[in-house]
């Protein structure tokens, strides 16, 4: 019979294959999340370009537009990507597409080739103040990520012989060494300095050439992603052998319409306008309208709050049930305080950092629930109904956080936003995209929130009218 000793090793042994079967399966690329926003560059004509799923926009610009090719990284029905002639100093070709904030931790991706001509120059560029790029002048590569310089890397990241190669920047003011680093074709290349980056405002991307539309760059480029996160190596890896196309779209389902909502759009005057209702709001002190807003469609802006002690926007009563939902896109800038309240004895705020009453019930403080510099999309649900986790927090439409308590109903309270009631803890930053329902929203629908402005439909008589007014003109031309 086998002794305790062999039992021993036999045991030892198991567990080596183990964890090295663990190790193996754990090392395989991981699929990472839709990326905050990214370019396909499959539209194979024209000079407008779209994002893969939102609203943001770009174009096609320079002395001589850039050539659509099909000579792409990935074989699929449609597929394209963008040829730029750039040589050096000259003027060149150019994408410009619409900027999104950029914060202390991030991911660019992008595919891209070499054509060897004339001392290629930018591959990437960022708008003046905010400049994120990626620069060679016959030698190494030079890096600036968000306006600060973060060193050089070895020209050798992409070969000039016409290849695809897949670069990934991937930074985190968090990590305790390597902040930055970057990858080639999904392997880790190089690990910069370690400088610690500044958040930085919205700014117009370019790509193939410098933000001025000089010192191009000559090759071609495909699918172009940002993220607001640090991905992983191993989604990295994902990304260097699947295509942008591929990432799994998480389950959406449109929300029905909200009993009030503010989309901030006005540009001017002191009135924010209710979207779905009759409760209309009322600017005060140095509320501002400004172009940084979470979604990019023409005609949007989001409101400003400077920090000044009258610094709000009034709105009229609100009745909270006991089953209903909240949404906000909130900018934190350092100092800010209350991001909404409503009248005492009926309370309904988020102040600081970040303390949470709902009907007013005191349901705790939530920490890391915004994040400084930078949009953050919250949704607040609550339901009586749902026992065990009666209400939820949804941060950039992930289940973040949840509470259990039994809220009451609550008479109608005035609302404030960008201020407590009393008008002495003022927020400081950006409020866009305000939103009231009287049922807990379901996570499918938190999901669409987070990729789309809330728009409101049609009328029933404004689309019969549209359609007579189709009518008409038909018959004029007949």
């Amino acid at each position: 019979m086998p002794n305790a000793d062999h039992h021993h090793w036999i045991a030892a042994l198991l567990a080596v294959l183990i964890v090295g079967m663990c190790g193996v399966a754990g090392a395989a690329p991981v699929e990472p999340s839709l990326p905050t926003t990214g370019w396909l560059l499959d539209e194979g004509s024209g000079t407008d370009l779209a994002e893969i799923y939102g609203h943001r926009t770009g174009e096609l610009a320079g002395a001589t537009l850039p050539a659509w090719s099909t000579d792409t990284p990935f074989a699929y029905a449609g597929n394209s990507c963008l040829s730029f002639t750039g040589s050096g100093y000259s003027q060149g070709n150019y994408a410009k597409l619409d900027g999104y904030f950029s914060g202390t931790r991030g991911t660019i991706a992008f595919w891209i080739t070499d054509d060897d001509s004339s001392l290629p120059r930018y591959i990437m560029d960022a708008s003046d103040g905010s400049r994120t790029l990626i620069y060679r002048s016959g030698g190494d590569f030079s890096v600036y990520l968000n306006q600060s310089s973060i060193g050089s890397v070895s020209n050798s990241l992409t070969p000039k012989d016409n290849s695809w190669t897949h670069v990934a920047m991937v930074w985190d003011n968090d990590a305790t060494d390597g902040k930055q680093k970057f990858y080639k074709n999904g392997t880790l290349f190089a690990t910069l300095n370690n400088v610690s980056v500044s958040a930085r405002n919205p700014a117009s991307i370019y790509l193939g050439s410098r933000f001025t539309g000089d010192e191009a760059w000559g090759g071609k480029m495909d699918e172009f992603a940002y993220w607001n996160q640090p991905l992983a190596s191993d989604e990295v890896e994902w990304l260097a052998t699947n295509s942008l196309s591929t990432i799994t779209v998480p389950p959406m389902t449109k929300p029905q319409n909200p009993v009030s909502a503010w989309r901030f759009d006005e540009k001017s005057g002191s009135t924010a306008h209710d979207a779905f209702g009759t409760n209309d709001g009322t600017l005060m002190s140095n509320v501002t309208h400004a172009a940084n807003a979470p979604f990019s469609y023409p005609g949007n802006t989001a409101l400003y709050f400077d920090g000044t002690l009258d610094n709000r926007v009034n709105f009229g009563p609100h009745t909270f049930g006991t089953e209903g939902s909240i949404q906000v896109w909130a900018y934190r800038e350092g100092g800010a305080r209350y991001l909404f309240d409503s009248s005492s004895g009926a309370r309904t705020l988020l102040y600081s950092t970040f303390s949470l009453y709902l009907n007013n019930q005191s349901v705790g403080s939530i920490p890391n629930l915004l994040d400084d510099n930078r949009w953050t999309h919250l949704v607040i649900t609550w339901d009586n109904a749902d026992a065990g986790t009666r209400q939820k927090y949804y941060k950039n439409g992930e289940l973040f956080h949840t509470t259990d308590y039994t809220l009451s109903s609550r008479s109608p309270a005035m609302l404030w936003l960008g201020n407590r009631y009393s008008n002495n803890e003022p927020w400081r930053g950006a409020i866009d995209e305000y939103a009231l329902w009287d049922y807990a929203l379901s996570p499918d629908e938190v999901s669409w929130l987070r990729h789309n402005s809330i728009v409101p439909e049609p009328t029933t008589m404004a689309v019969l009218g549209l359609g007579l007014i189709g009518l008409a003109r038909r018959r004029r031309r007949s």
